[in-house]
């Protein structure tokens, strides 16, 4: 009895572990992540599809997909370039890349850090593969058995708190004879804006007083007072009227950085 208990608790997890073994690894790199090795990533640039298909991201010498998997995932990107700074749009968010360097046709631009933003760019491995027993190929050319993914992640942080989160996704292949071997077949997985806690305030602001969502606005901090800090609220239909920044709803929203709460709400001048 204990045997056939034993044989059925084995069968049940390699069962689990075949049928699964994927989303487990990925949910166990979730939990615990592999040890982040630096890339390079100096020049960056991005070459932009607005139809959301083949946008590119260089950082250094290596290009990454921009873009979501066709059809389009749940989060719609989106660049504008804005007094020479390029502006990221994320589920909602904005986040400010900093100044822009060169630029070509076809919105491809070559952009720096602000001064003050820290970033980073780094490279890990996933710590749990799975196996792929089964994998063949009839003409004889030798087939992964094992497979794990790899995790590139962008982290830019603002001086005001807001962080820029970007991770793609590829996978390591493993070979009998010649071991793990990186497939250069990445896929964007994430990407994330938090917003500083003054942004987050005003956000709440303006759902309050306003009942504008966080798709139909974007904020864009300006150099603060010694008590007071300033966004700039831009209604995103006023990117597009001639007279912008000049006209339609967008508001600067003066704040108290003690309390984050708004001292005062002007229209633009």
């Amino acid at each position: 009895m204990a045997f056939l208990i034993a044989a059925a608790s084995t069968l049940a997890f390699a069962t689990t572990w075949f049928c699964l073994g994927r989303q487990i690894s990925m949910l166990i790199d979730r939990i615990l992540p592999g040890r982040p090795t630096p890339k390079p990533m100096d020049p960056m640039s991005i070459d932009f599809d607005s139809n959301g298909i083949s946008s590119r991201f260089t950082l250094g010498s290596s290009t990454w997909p921009f873009s979501w998997p066709w059809p389009p995932g749940p989060f719609e990107l989106k660049i504008i370039l804005d007094h020479e700074q390029l502006v990221l749009f994320a589920n909602g968010h904005s986040f400010t890349f900093g100044p822009v360097q060169k630029k070509w046709p076809d919105q491809k631009y070559q952009f720096t850090p602000a001064p003050g933003d820290i970033v980073s760019f780094t490279r890990d491995l996933g710590s749990l593969p799975w196996l792929t027993p089964l994998t063949f190929n009839i003409m004889g050319v030798p087939v992964p058995k094992a497979k794990r993914y790899a995790y590139d992640r962008l982290r830019w942080t603002k001086p005001n708190g807001a962080i820029l989160e970007i991770t793609w996704r590829g996978e390591y292949w493993f070979y009998p004879r010649t071991g793990w071997a990186d497939t250069y077949n990445n896929r964007l997985s994430r990407v994330r804006i938090h917003l500083s806690p003054l942004e987050k305030s005003a956000a709440a602001y303006l759902s309050a007083t306003k009942g504008w969502s966080a798709n139909e606005y974007r904020l864009e901090s300006q150099p603060p007072t010694s008590e007071d800090a300033i966004i700039n609220v831009i209604f995103l239909k006023d990117e597009f009227t001639p007279s912008h920044p000049g006209a339609g709803q967008s508001v600067v929203l003066r704040m108290n950085k003690s309390s984050r709460k708004v001292v005062s709400e002007i229209g633009w001048q």
